[in-house]
């Protein structure tokens, strides 16, 4: 479950891409499980795709603001 839910950021990080933005930063967090893409778009808009291994969970934030989370 656990790749699972790493790798729907990954492919939420891909579509995105799709769409334009680039991939400004990527990291992963081996204490806290977290993997995180930080996107940039040329209109200014950022996107930040966090996967949370604890809560099975990823959570998109756009300009800073919880917009999206999907949970499994």
């Amino acid at each position: 479950m656990e790749a699972k839910i790493h790798h729907i950021a990954f492919v939420q990080a891909k579509e995105y891409v799709k769409d334009g933005y680039k991939v400004e930063d990527f990291g992963f967090d081996e204490q806290k499980a977290e993997s995180r893409y930080n996107l940039i778009h040329e209109n200014g808009n950022r996107l930040s795709i966090v996967s949370v291994e604890q809560e099975n969970a990823v959570y998109i934030y756009k300009n800073g603001k919880l917009n999206k989370t999907i949970k499994l």
